[in-house]
């Protein structure tokens, strides 16, 4: 499919703005209490984003609750947990509305004024997942029972923080902590989406989200890339895409990683969102009777 660039620059411009909206009050219900912007790491300078929100099913627990731990997309440069249209915090109330307790952190952006640099990022995330597994306890969660999640970029940093197995060594995390992985639209080849796509979208890609984070070499994307560190034993995964036009080159992702997980016998599922795209697939996971939302549960309950 031939894509214009008029077409493609809006595309971009909606979508700086989309993630560009800033923090709003979380939205309240009474199924779900919601604890926010607790801290759960250093240093001095990054307080807002060295936080996390977390979504608990309303009443009492009889018992600990599955945990799902889900981190923002925004191409790396941009995002927020609570992103002013209130799409990620749509994923925390679902989740905890279906019983699970939930966690959204917020991680330093590859943009000013943050300027983090792999690995900042998912070091963010680690620091994040570290917190929750040894403090979700004390909120009825069950850190033995976890699931990790993400949108887009999100998808990329959760992935490669829970298969690198590096990253939960040096952090003293339990290799098989986290049970199972939600991607919604998510980035697994970091040279992929360099180097595919139209030329706009290449330029795109590399210049304005890549380059920021990662830097310019795409020889050294691989090093980053969750799709390098497929083996037999990682967790499942369910890959979750919009069947529109601006999650097309996400679907692309989804299927170049679908057969690494396949030949390698992860348990794995697919499903694809009629009618929605990029951003709506995260932004409806609220609205009543969304199937989306259902894979999202029966994948997290079918765990455990």
């Amino acid at each position: 499919m031939k894509i214009s660039c008029p077409r493609l620059a809006l595309f971009a411009l909606a979508a700086l703005s989309f993630f560009s909206l800033s923090p709003s009050s979380l939205p309240a219900s009474s199924e779900v209490t919601v604890i926010p912007n607790l801290t759960y790491a250093g240093p001095v300078g990054a307080e807002w984003k060295h936080q996390l929100d977390l979504y608990l099913p309303a009443g009492p627990l009889f018992a600990p609750a599955p945990v799902v731990f889900f981190v923002h997309g925004g191409g790396w440069i941009t995002g927020d947990r609570q992103l002013g249209a209130g799409c990620y915090a749509n994923v925390g109330q679902a989740m905890a509305r279906a019983g699970f307790v939930t966690v959204v952190p917020s991680y330093r952006l590859a943009a000013w004024p943050w300027s983090a640099r792999h690995p900042d990022q998912v070091l963010d995330v680690l620091a994040a997942l570290s917190w929750t597994y040894r403090n979700v306890a004390r909120y009825g969660g069950d850190p033995r029972r976890m699931v990790a999640a993400g949108h887009s970029a999100g998808v990329q940093l959760v992935s490669l923080s829970t298969l690198d197995r590096r990253y939960f060594a040096a952090a003293g995390l339990p290799p098989d902590l986290v049970k199972g992985i939600i991607s919604v639209s998510g980035i697994f080849d970091l040279a992929q989406l360099a180097t595919e796509g139209s030329a706009v979208e290449k330029i795109f890609n590399h210049d304005l989200l890549l380059t920021p984070a990662f830097g310019a070499e795409v020889s050294a994307y691989p090093a980053a890339s969750p799709i390098t560190y497929v083996r037999p034993g990682i967790p499942p995964y369910i890959l979750i895409n919009g069947d529109q036009w601006t999650d097309h080159l996400l679907r692309e992702q989804t299927a170049k990683f679908l057969p690494r997980l396949q030949s390698c016998r992860v348990p794995v599922r697919t499903f694809l969102a009629r009618g929605e795209g990029h951003f709506s697939v995260i932004y409806h996971v609220n609205a009543p009777g969304n199937p989306t939302t259902r894979q999202m549960i029966d994948f997290v309950s079918g765990l455990f």
